[in-house]
């Protein structure tokens, strides 16, 4: 639990809870500003990786609410979101990359 969350007032009426419904804090909080930095390198890796523009825009497009979301909810503190959104990026990207590897195969 992080520290700021310990205060009888931020527990919630039951006492359980723990997440300050952030991500980006949650991610500075438990693992500090190296583990913040290399997530958002992460984040500019994925963007910067793709490399056609027209599925750049809809990848951004994309990504815009699901961080925006993770700023004010604690979805990326469950198991399952995470694991649902990473396994959806690894496919678009394996897609993109068999795509690319057709079109390139093709033209030769």
């Amino acid at each position: 639990m992080l520290p700021s969350m310990n205060h009888w007032e931020r527990r919630g009426n039951d006492g359980s809870n723990e997440n300050v419904h952030n991500y980006f804090i949650n991610v500075l909080g438990r693992g500090g500003i190296l583990q913040l930095i290399t997530i958002c390198i992460f984040i500019i890796a994925m963007i910067s990786d793709v490399k056609d523009k027209q599925l750049k825009t809809i990848f951004i497009i994309t990504l815009i609410p699901i961080y925006l979301t993770s700023f004010f909810d604690a979805s990326m503190e469950s198991l399952r979101f995470p694991f649902v959104f990473y396994s959806g990026m690894v496919i678009l990207f394996k897609l993109n990359e068999d795509n690319l590897s057709d079109n390139l195969s093709k033209k030769n």
